[in-house]
């Protein structure tokens, strides 16, 4: 009788002490790895990528940056666009578009509305032609920096552009293109994905904006020459590129020591809490920003053709994985970029 309960006991003594010896082993190696990023400068949770922001984008603008920012989500700015096209969003049907040359029912409604913001506008001209990146304050609990309000300076913006076109004021135009590159400027520096989404998406408000200058031919010499400098100033895929997974990454390692932050953030739960913690598939999730951080950037067409090979690879991987390797990799299987 005595056999039979201690060998059961026995073994299950032994599953535990290897199952916690691998979780330490995991959890010696997965601090040897955030020791590593940080003696490199690299953030590895929500303090340090807000230390990393800070010490890397430029904070002389900041204040009046954010006192714009502060203006534009006032009650007062946007109440005042409901009915105004390109600002507002009270429509029930698609906004008339402009056509230069062409008659525009909103001409007055589009001008009451510049004039009674024309200080504002001074001010973000001043803030965004020739900008980069600007550092906004951030705190531990933001996902991301204030990404609204900087929209909305681009239809802003954009409405100024179609206003001066109206008026004929080309030089105004050519100043607006310059804020509205600018003003996607503004978020370039960013180590944050959505931020670097923003960015691209409120770029096209600009490449519209010159889409239309090229077609009916309103800058000079000097105006393009100007503008082509903006665009020249445009950071390459691979800053952007490797900035996002550093941010990514960041963001993503202090969810394996507590996992059910991730609900809080409206995720799903995991399956499975282990005892032990999550170490091992913490290191798995390094693993594949190490491989991520080998992508070449030099050619826009390698580079997504690789990184849809590395996510093929990746998904064939968690397909093919035991039960245990799929217990391991639980979180990074939910979180991977």
């Amino acid at each position: 009788m005595f056999v039979f309960l201690v060998l059961p006991l026995s073994l299950i003594f032994l599953v535990l002490i290897w199952w916690f010896a691998r979780q330490n082993i995991a959890a010696q190696e997965l601090a040897d790895r955030k020791n590593d990023l940080l003696a490199s400068g690299l953030p590895i949770d929500a303090e340090s990528l807000l230390d990393y922001r800070r010490e890397r984008i430029d904070s002389s603008r900041s204040q009046e940056w954010q006192r714009i920012l502060d203006e534009i989500e006032s009650d007062a700015f946007q109440e005042s666009g409901e009915d105004v096209p390109i600002i507002g969003l009270a429509y029930e049907e698609e906004p008339e578009e402009y056509v230069y040359g062409q008659p525009y029912s909103n001409h007055l409604i589009a001008r009451d509305y510049l004039s009674e913001w024309s200080r504002l506008l001074q001010r973000i001209h001043l803030i965004t032609e020739g900008s980069r990146g600007v550092w906004t304050p951030m705190t531990t609990y933001d996902l991301f920096p204030r990404i609204g309000p900087t929209r909305d300076v681009s239809r802003l913006l954009r409405l100024e552009f179609d206003d001066a076109l109206r008026r004929d004021d080309f030089d105004h135009a050519n100043h607006c293109v310059l804020a509205l590159i600018g003003n996607s400027r503004a978020l370039e520096e960013e180590p944050m994905a959505v931020s670097q989404l923003v960015s691209v998406a409120i770029l096209e408000f600009a490449l519209d904006a010159i889409k239309t200058a090229l077609q009916i031919d309103c800058f000079d010499d000097e105006q393009w020459r100007a503008v082509l400098e903006q665009l020249e100033g445009l950071e390459e895929i691979e800053p952007r590129y490797r900035r996002f997974l550093i941010g990514e990454r960041a963001w993503v390692l202090p969810l394996f020591q507590d996992p059910t932050s991730m609900e809080e953030l409206g995720g799903e739960a995991i399956e499975y809490q282990l005892p032990g913690g999550h170490s091992i598939d913490a290191l798995e999730t390094l693993a594949m920003y190490d491989r991520l951080e080998l992508v070449p950037t030099d050619d826009l067409t390698t580079f997504f053709e690789e990184i849809e090979s590395l996510e093929t690879s990746v998904q064939a991987s968690f397909q093919s994985r035991n039960w245990l390797q799929k217990l391991d990799t639980q979180v990074t299987e939910m979180t991977m970029p």
